[in-house]
């Protein structure tokens, strides 16, 4: 009697499954039949505006994050402290100069500005 319910409901739901799998499908795809393409061209001076802040976040997270685990395994081990990787130091020391530059020069100069944005 429990197996024929449990049967039952496990019938009950991949059928509600099985029905809503379409839709789901749909949302996850978008439709490309109402796409209006942009009267406005690419402009690499405003993308460098808007996105310095978000590439030296991503660079300085993820040595951080990278000196973070090195400690913590030196910790565990009873290593002495090891240096961070040597790649992500310059790539962190490169994007700390590139953000200072870029971000006098969007706060100094009027470079970065672009009409009609």
């Amino acid at each position: 009697m429990a197996l024929q319910e449990e049967l039952k409901q496990q019938g009950d739901f991949l059928f509600r499954y099985r029905s809503y799998l379409p839709f789901a499908l749909l949302l996850f795809f978008p439709k490309f039949t109402g796409y209006v393409p942009s009267k406005m061209d690419f402009s690499f001076r405003s993308m460098l505006r808007r996105e310095y802040h978000s590439f030296f976040g991503l660079t300085s997270s993820l040595f951080v994050f990278h000196y973070l685990i090195v400690v913590f395994v030196c910790w565990l081990n009873d290593w002495h402290l090891l240096l961070p990787n040597e790649i992500l130091s310059y790539l962190f020391g490169i994007s700390a100069v590139f953000y200072l530059l870029v971000r006098s020069l969007v706060k100094k100069t009027k470079l970065f500005e672009v009409a009609d944005r």
